[in-house]
């Protein structure tokens, strides 16, 4: 039978002087009430919640939870924590099943901490955030996570906050909500988002969550049930992380459309894009590991191709840079099956060639040009090392 035990601090930071070393390799399911302070997480949590593993030659960590202690359960949904706003950062990919948060807690995240020590977990089902709760994150590929109710009152959810936990398959964004964007729910198991009616910052249209005036999209379900998208006519940014791990294939961008924020559809399999010449922003790792990207039409007044912004589109043969595009920044184009690149412009744009940051192009990519200017290009900072050839016999092939 599983060791159940039940704990009531009458003050904080006591916690060790109700738990022996035998009941600590023993209890399977804990309930504390009280008052709790940070030695109560650090001292005794820590150790109860942490797994024990190892890390693989690639440095990812492998948890072995048989050595790891035996709780499974922890509930301190009748507990209040009187040391600070922040939950204590507590466990490492934590084994626990069930997580209930004690109130009296602002946000999930300690400090400077990115995450909790229950990111990553493969155990995690349940999680309660307690009321009071303003911010959330630090959930992240929970994989097994599901359920999860964000409380009344919640004004953040941080970036990636419950990013791959791929059995969550509905969420409700209450009306209290004032930040988010499309990483907080990337990856998981989301046709539609519901968005409550009252929030005065967001609201959401065929399951899709824009800002209140249709101007920005910010966050779009993972598994939408339809492989292809129209973008309204109304919206001006596709905002940050907007379609992260989005399953459709391909997308109509409208005019007037601006901006392009950064990752905007990384990890995405969309197949095709074209990309309006109202746009005149794309931000950095926007199109990072689409590996279905077959096809993309940059807009003309395009300026900047920022880092990363079409690394590891493996399907992206070749790609057409518009004469407005005066700089290419490192990985910009990093792809290892990109064949060609066709150049618009008789003037070269500046490309890094920092060996510490990367290539903006790899190396052994054949680069297309306008006749006359293969001589400009080959005398230009960084393009030397290229084999340059005139459009024309790009076309002729």
């Amino acid at each position: 039978m599983e060791k159940y035990k039940e704990i009531h601090l009458e003050r904080p930071n006591t916690l060790a002087d109700f738990l022996t070393e035998e009941e600590r390799m023993e209890v399977v399911s804990l309930k504390i009430s009280g008052v709790m302070g940070r030695r109560d997480f650090e001292d005794v949590l820590d150790e109860l919640c942490n797994s024990e593993g190892y890390h693989d030659v690639d440095d990812n960590y492998i948890p072995d939870y048989e050595l790891a202690a035996p709780l499974r359960h922890l509930d301190l949904g009748e507990a209040t924590y009187v040391d600070g706003d922040c939950l204590p950062y507590f466990g490492y990919v934590a084994q626990q099943e069930t997580l209930i948060l004690p109130k009296g807690i602002r946000t999930t995240l300690d400090g400077d901490e990115l995450g909790t020590g229950f990111n990553e977990s493969e155990m995690l089902k349940k999680l309660v955030l307690p009321d009071g709760l303003k911010i959330v994150g630090g959930f992240d590929s929970c994989e097994n996570l599901s359920g999860v109710i964000l409380p009344e009152g919640l004004e953040e959810i941080k970036s990636y906050a419950f990013a791959g936990c791929k059995a969550i398959s509905s969420v409700r964004i209450p009306a209290s909500v004032k930040v988010m964007d499309g990483s907080c729910f990337a990856g998981c198991n989301i046709k539609e988002y519901v968005v409550d009616e009252n929030n005065p910052y967001f609201t959401v249209v065929d399951g899709v969550i824009y800002n209140k005036d249709l101007t920005k999209l910010i966050a779009f379900p993972s598994y939408y049930p339809n492989k292809h998208f129209s973008v309204p006519s109304t919206v001006r940014i596709i905002g940050y992380s907007s379609f992260d791990d989005s399953h459709i294939e391909s997308i109509e961008l409208p005019d007037g459309l601006i901006t392009i924020e950064r990752n905007a559809f990384s990890f995405s399999i969309i197949k095709s894009v074209t990309i309006p010449d109202s746009v005149t922003e794309i931000g950095e790792l926007a199109f990072r590991f689409c590996m279905g990207l077959e096809q993309v039409k940059l807009p003309k007044g395009i300026q900047h191709i920022y880092e990363h912004t079409f690394s590891g589109c493996l399907k992206l043969k070749s790609i057409c840079i518009p004469a407005s595009v005066v700089k290419i920044d490192s990985f910009a184009l990093s792809s290892q099956d990109l064949m060609s690149v066709i150049m618009e412009g008789n003037v070269p744009p500046e490309l890094c060639i920092d060996d510490r940051n990367g290539m903006s192009i790899p190396e052994g990519v054949e680069i297309y040009v306008p006749k006359g200017a293969i001589q400009t290009y080959k005398e230009a900072h960084g393009w030397k090392i290229y084999t340059i050839k005139e459009i024309t016999d790009y076309e002729d092939r």
